[in-house]
């Protein structure tokens, strides 16, 4: 019988939380749709930020 792990992401005074599962014990996929997705799409807004743009262009994660 095969494993399912988990990872549970949870905010205080928050309901935006979040459980990832998967059969791989070091979640590579999960970590792969971190590092592959949000961290570019947040590292892009930060840019713009920091650019003083007045209009946000934010791309599809």
């Amino acid at each position: 019988m095969k494993k399912i792990f988990l990872d549970k992401r949870v905010w205080r005074d928050s309901k935006d939380n979040w459980v990832s599962f998967e059969s791989d014990p070091k979640l590579r996929i999960t970590k792969a749709n971190i590092y592959g997705r949000c961290v570019p799409c947040i590292a892009n807004l930060y840019q713009q930020l920091q650019e003083g743009r007045e209009a946000i262009e934010l791309k599809e994660a």
